[in-house]
């Protein structure tokens, strides 16, 4: 059995949802119909989204079972992509043209698999080109690209030889590493004394606390919807590629210090997990201040996320751990996500 059913909110345990979208299909969907046999359509129609009546969280009342959802992320997709995207160099002009043509091949092949790969891996770099993808040129490429008309993009190449030189901020390519991101968090907080991350350690704010001279510690901790020792990339895992390049010690989750830390940043990460609040009583348990950031639910929630956090859903959880939330950092709201800080 891939999929299990959930009863209740796993934010505050109502049993009250109504219907509210179905995600769209993705690297996910894709590969969770490779994995199960079942139709990527089926699947998306069968896991369909909901918002719980009592605190707005959004959550899928069927969900995928553990083994299943281990077989996904470390086997079909073992390697955190946007993740390693941060340190991989392809937001380049010449990665640009080089995947265009392996696009072109695809087409020509009638290879559906890496017609949709390169789809995404084109626009992706578009849409990391600060501004471009809404100006009359990005458009007509992004569409060049949807259409499947890659010769209709080379008449660009010099435009975009001259564009694609440092990513947007809080986009693919740059992540949440932004210094604006770290000064905002130290204002509201009153310093950030140390630091700490878990999730993805390759696309947050950890470089740039070395920086800073703060202390910084990554923390490794196990999660079945989440990438695993499997996320390597030139034989190094992800945490030890970061802890290699800045000195970044790592720890177990399980060895937190007793005398409670200030500053805990974890990225796209809470909306991975079934069981948020336990979690979150873990983190004020052990740290002050707590920087989330999550996708926007203006969007249907994806696939491979098991909830989305409104504001009300956030609220919720603030007033339960009696922590202010703040949202208003409007730096990242373009980029489709939002950072919610929970501070004393």
């Amino acid at each position: 059995m891939f999929s299990i059913k959930i009863h209740t909110c796993p934010l505050c345990g109502s049993s009250e949802a109504e219907f509210h979208s179905h995600s769209l299909p993705n690297l996910y969907s894709e590969k969770i119909a490779d994995m199960t046999g079942i139709s990527e359509d089926d699947i998306i129609d069968t896991h369909a989204n909901v918002s719980c009546l009592n605190c707005g969280l959004i959550y899928k009342r069927h969900w995928f079972s553990s083994e299943s959802l281990n077989t996904l992320f470390r086997n079909y997709v073992p390697t955190h992509p946007k993740g390693w995207d941060i340190v991989s160099g392809r937001f380049s002009a010449k990665t640009f043209f080089h995947e265009l043509g392996l696009f072109k091949t695809a087409i020509t092949e009638n290879d559906v698999e890496n017609r949709n790969r390169y789809k995404r891996a084109l626009s992706s770099i578009i849409d990391s080109i600060d501004g471009f993808s809404k100006t009359e040129e990005g458009q007509d490429i992004l569409n060049c690209i949807q259409s499947e008309q890659p010769d209709g993009i080379l008449k660009y190449k010099p435009l975009l030889e001259e564009s694609i030189k440092e990513p947007s901020a809080f986009k693919r390519f740059s992540g949440f590493s932004a210094p604006i991101l770290w000064d905002y968090i130290n204002e509201k907080c009153g310093g950030i004394q140390n630091y700490a991350e878990l999730g993805c350690p390759l696309w947050g704010l950890m470089p740039h606390a070395v920086k800073q001279e703060v202390s910084v510690t990554f923390y490794q901790r196990p999660e079945v919807n989440y990438w695993s020792e499997n996320c390597r990339s030139g034989g190094l895992h992800c945490s030890e590629f970061i802890s290699k390049q800045y000195g970044i010690p790592r720890k177990p989750w399980n060895q937190r210090s007793e005398e409670k830390q200030h500053v805990l940043g974890f990225f796209q990460y809470l909306d991975h997990l079934e069981n948020p609040m336990a979690f979150m009583k873990e983190v004020f348990e052990s740290f002050e201040v707590a920087a989330v950031i999550l996708d926007g639910v203006d969007n249907p929630l994806a696939i491979q996320h098991f909830t989305g956090f409104t504001e009300g859903a956030l609220q919720y959880i603030a007033d339960k751990f009696d922590k202010t939330l703040h949202s208003d950092f409007e730096a990242i709201k373009p980029s489709g996500n939002v950072l919610y800080l929970y501070t004393n």
